[in-house]
C-alpha cells in the first residue's frame, strides 16, 4: 500500500512530492535497456538531483543498481551514515586532504589528478587498507581528467607505488545528448586508443565505462561494462534530442497552493514594476511560489496547472509568490492546488518543457528547486 511522509517541515504552501517507486521502476526498465552483463551506478549527486538522495539510492538499489555515483566525498559520507552499503564512486577531483575520509567510509576515489593518487596512496599504505580508485580520462569535456598523452606516463610513474586499487576506468561525453554530432565518436576513439594502450602494457581494469544517461539511451556500443545514469533513472530525458522508452515516468512534482483570488479591472498593473498590464477584466490567483522557491523570474517561468488546464504566470514573479491568469478558470479558488511540475487531471508540465522555457534543460530545472521546499515522499 503507498505511503506518503514528509522528511521536513510543511509551514510552506509550496512543496515538492516525489515518487520512490517510479525511481524504482525507471531503475528496472533500465536495467533491462542495457543487459544483465552491464553494471548500472545509479548518480545520486545534488540530493539525487533534487529528489532526496536516501530515497532515490534505495529506489535505485530495490530497483537493481550495482553501485552509486555522487560528486562529493561529503554526498558519500551521508549514504554511510544512512547505512548504504553499496559501492559509492565519489566522480568530482577530491582535494589530497579528503582522502582520509573518503578511505574511512570505503568511497571509490576518482583519480584525475596526480596529487589525489599521492595521497590516496599513502593513505592506503598508513592504514594498511589500499584505497579503491577510478582513473578518470578526459577527451572531450576539458573539465578534469588525463589527457590521452599523459596517461602511460602517469601510470609508469606510479606503478610500483602501493596503497591503491584500481577497480576501473573512465571517461565522460560532452555531447552524448546531441547525438548527430561527431564528438560522441571522436571520444571514444580516444577512450578505446587507450585503453589498448594500457591493455598491451599490462594495465586492467576491471570496470569500464563511459556512457552517461544519453549515451547510454544512443550509443549501446559505448556500454562497455558499466554505465553511469542520472536524469533517465528520475523519469526525465537529457535533452530535447534524446527520448526515454516507453514506460519511464518523472519521480517528481511541484505544487503550490492559491492563497488569493480577485478580479481586476482592464488596465491594472501586475507585480512589480507593472511591466504586465490586464487587457479586459481579469481574474488573478497568487500563488505560494516564487524564485525562493525555485521558480524562475528570468527568462520566466511562463505557465502552472489549475484544475487540470494550463494557466500563464503574468507580471513579474516574487520571491514568494507568482500571480498567474485563472480568467478562463472561473472554479479557481483560494486553498487551491496548482502544479508547476506534474500532472494533473489529465494535463502535465515536464521539466523538460520548462527547460525550453528556462533556456535550461530539465537537469537545471530539477537541482535548482529550493532545497528548503517540503519533500514529500510516495513509498511503496
Amino acid at each position: 500500500m503507498d505511503e506518503l511522509f514528509s522528511v521536513m517541515t510543511t509551514d510552506r504552501l509550496a512543496w515538492v512530492e516525489v515518487d520512490e517507486n517510479a525511481i524504482e521502476q525507471n531503475t528496472q526498465l533500465l536495467c533491462q535497456y542495457i543487459g544483465s552483463d552491464v553494471a548500472l551506478f545509479g548518480v545520486v549527486k545534488a540530493d539525487a538531483y533534487g529528489h532526496g538522495a536516501l530515497i532515490a539510492t534505495q529506489a535505485m538499489l530495490a530497483g537493481g543498481a550495482t553501485g552509486l555515483a555522487v560528486a562529493t566525498v561529503g554526498e558519500g559520507r551521508r549514504l554511510r551514515e544512512a547505512e548504504i552499503n553499496a559501492p559509492i564512486l565519489v566522480l568530482e577531483y577530491i582535494p589530497p586532504e579528503q582522502v582520509e575520509e573518503a578511505l574511512r567510509y570505503d568511497l571509490t576515489l576518482t583519480i584525475s589528478a596526480p596529487e589525489t593518487f599521492y595521497a590516496a596512496a599513502y593513505v592506503g599504505r598508513v592504514s594498511g587498507r589500499p584505497v579503491k580508485a577510478h582513473l578518470k580520462i578526459e577527451t572531450g569535456m576539458h573539465r578534469v581528467g588525463f589527457l590521452p598523452g599523459e596517461v602511460v606516463a602517469f601510470l609508469d610513474r606510479v606503478q610500483a607505488v602501493d596503497g591503491v586499487i584500481w577497480e576501473g576506468i573512465y571517461t565522460h561525453f560532452a555531447t552524448a545528448d546531441e547525438p548527430l554530432r561527431p564528438e560522441t565518436d571522436q571520444q571514444i576513439s580516444q577512450f578505446q586508443a587507450v585503453l589498448e594502450t594500457l591493455d598491451t602494457r599490462g594495465w586492467r581494469f576491471p570496470i569500464i565505462h563511459s556512457c552517461n544517461s544519453a549515451g547510454t539511451l544512443c550509443f549501446p556500443p559505448y556500454h562497455y561494462n558499466a554505465v553511469r545514469a542520472g536524469i533517465a533513472l528520475y523519469g526525465a530525458a537529457p535533452s530535447d534530442e534524446v527520448s526515454l522508452p516507453s514506460g519511464f515516468r518523472p519521480a517528481l512534482s511541484f505544487h503550490a497552493r492559491v492563497v488569493r483570488v480577485a478580479t481586476v479591472p482592464d488596465g491594472s498593473p501586475i507585480s512589480y514594476g507593472g511591466r504586465y498590464i490586464t487587457q479586459g477584466t481579469t481574474r488573478i490567483a497568487t500563488i505560494a511560489a516564487g524564485y525562493a522557491d525555485g521558480v524562475r523570474r528570468s527568462p520566466p517561468w511562463r505557465e502552472v496547472l489549475v484544475h487540470g488546464q494550463r494557466a500563464p504566470i503574468v507580471g513579474r514573479i516574487c520571491m514568494d509568490y507568482a500571480m498567474v491568469d485563472v480568467t478562463h478558470i472561473p472554479e479557481t479558488v483560494a486553498g487551491d492546488v496548482v502544479i508547476l511540475l506534474g500532472e494533473q487531471d489529465g494535463a502535465t508540465i515536464t521539466a523538460e518543457e520548462v527547460g525550453q522555457w528556462l533556456d535550461t534543460s530539465a537537469y537545471e530545472v530539477l537541482t535548482t528547486i529550493a532545497p528548503g521546499e517540503p519533500r514529500i515522499y510516495k513509498l511503496k
